[in-house]
């Protein structure tokens, strides 16, 4: 079926061009390439794509050889073709070659069967004096066409080797002589057992005897057994790697979960100094509020002492001490029966008949009219000076509760954050629980939790006492209320004609 080789037909011994990259041609031995005018010139046809034959074997001992499989794409036509006795290690380039039915590729440096997967029509494989150990799964499910395969000279060890090769249904020949596998006991029963339709192997014809002597040897239950059980064994195989793809992303979703639940954390975390600072800010405002509150009550008592130190100038100017017309108001001696302004006047009217060296002589009768007047007068602007003292301290008074409601609603919005902050930090002892954390980090949550709460009473306490100081205040304003009505009826009860009211009156004018 091959074309004669070359040492026996001179005309067929063309010589190769070989480039030695000095710019000449060379004969000198080395690697051939497989080229489309030397496709033109073996097979004899100007077009590649009739060529239906093709032999590359035709290097002596010492020539060039072909190492690579290439530029056989246009031969779409080809039914044959020989590469043996070269030096090619990787079958490759040959998937255009749909209608190739015989391939020699023996005597080379192949290691691998592959490249030859789209080959459908093959009918005779020669793969002789390579270097082969296995025969790949899809050679018995793709190349059904094919009925004659050589593996001789090659290192296939293994029986299970050969029954790869159990669905071919038309291989009829097979040759692995020289091969590891034929010093296995058994290995032409269990060749025969398995090819059914091998009529030779190793160029020995396969008879009936041997047929029924391999079914002999080889029961057909037992190894319908052994292949249920090996089902049986890469099904539980494949069951187990399921699981642990399961389990794995069981794994990876419980990973997730860590990472989620370490995320939320740091954001509860966050939101507790959040909380801590807002709550600290809230402190702040709140000492703001009450030194602002304090200053006002401060105000409030210096007015109401000053009120109170008039009342007791009203009192204490008839008892008769007054300092020397003459003596500067720096050196009144301090030993006053009373605190206030009127210690520094002089009553002009307190003893009867006196009468001061530079004071105007003045008819008595239009003097008691001035004096009425005057009284009146007094009268007049003490009720309108003591009505506005009084509608502002009422203003103050009022503006100090409605203060207070806030500081209280303030409290109480604190006292909420506070109870929420509380509910957050279970959540999250809960959560540590749960994930098992160590005890480095449960003592620190323990330390932070404990010093929440301390500060929660830090701050109950502060807002028990800040309503104790205001119920304190509202009483102490009650009761200068209740002293300023006093003050307002004593002083609508004073007689007009009571003489301790001239120095006022001279003041009002």
């Amino acid at each position: 079926m091959y074309p004669r080789d070359a040492a026996g037909e001179g005309d067929l011994a063309i010589p190769f061009e070989y480039h030695d990259g000095q710019g000449g041609n060379s004969i000198s031995p080395g690697i051939r390439y497989i080229t489309e005018p030397l496709i033109k010139k073996l097979s004899k046809q100007e077009n590649v794509a009739r060529v239906t034959s093709l032999n590359f074997s035709l290097a002596k001992d010492g020539g060039k050889k072909f190492k690579y499989i290439e530029n056989l794409d246009k031969c779409e036509k080809l039914e044959v073709l020989n590469l043996s006795n070269n030096l090619i290690e990787k079958v490759e380039k040959l998937d255009k070659l749909l209608k190739l039915q015989d391939l020699n590729l023996s005597y080379n440096k192949i290691s691998k069967i592959e490249g030859i997967e789209h080959l459908h029509n093959l009918q005779k494989l020669n793969l002789a004096g390579n270097e082969i150990e296995h025969i790949p799964v899809w050679m018995g499910k793709k190349l059904w066409s094919l009925r004659t395969l050589n593996l001789r000279q090659n290192k296939i060890f293994s029986l299970h080797e050969v029954a790869k090769l159990k669905s071919l249904k038309d291989l009829t020949s097979l040759f692995l002589a020289d091969n590891p596998i034929v010093n296995l006991p058994h290995y032409r029963l269990h060749t025969i057992f398995h090819l059914r339709s091998l009529e030779e192997l190793d160029g020995q014809p396969v008879t009936n005897c041997d047929r029924d002597e391999a079914v002999l040897r080889f029961n057909i239950e037992e190894i319908e057994t052994l292949e249920t059980d090996l089902a049986k064994t890469m099904k539980e195989m494949e069951d187990l790697k399921n699981k642990q793809t399961s389990l794995l992303e069981q794994l990876q979703q419980q990973d997730n979960l860590n990472k989620s639940l370490k995320q939320k954390n740091i954001q509860q975390k966050q939101s507790y100094k959040d909380l801590e600072s807002e709550l600290e800010t809230k402190n702040e405002l709140l000492k703001q509020k009450t030194v602002e509150l304090t200053r006002a009550c401060q105000k409030q008592y210096e007015l109401e002492q000053e009120l109170t130190f008039y009342k007791i100038d009203a009192k204490f100017e008839p008892l008769g001490y007054y300092p020397e017309e003459d003596v500067e108001l720096d050196n009144v001696p301090s030993e006053s029966p009373y605190i206030g302004k009127a210690r520094y006047k002089r009553n002009m009217f307190a003893v009867e008949g006196y009468i001061p060296n530079k004071a105007h002589k003045m008819q008595v009768g239009r003097l008691e009219q001035e004096e009425q007047q005057k009284i009146q007068q007094f009268k007049l602007n003490l009720h309108q000076s003591l009505d506005v003292e009084l509608e502002e301290k009422q203003r103050k008074i009022q503006a100090a509760q409605e203060r207070l409601t806030e500081l209280q609603d303030e409290i109480a919005s604190s006292e909420q954050r506070v109870l929420k902050a509380t509910e957050e930090l279970n959540q999250v002892q809960n959560a540590v629980a749960q994930k098992k954390m160590s005890e480095v980090e449960k003592e620190c949550l323990r330390e932070q939790l404990s010093n929440k709460i301390f500060l929660l009473n830090q701050l109950r306490e502060e807002a028990v006492e800040l309503e104790k100081q205001m119920e304190k205040q509202r009483q102490e304003m009650a009761q200068k209320e209740k002293e300023l009505e006093d003050l307002q009826g004593a002083i609508d009860s004073l007689d007009p004609k009571d003489p301790r009211h001239d120095c006022n009156l001279e003041e009002t004018v």
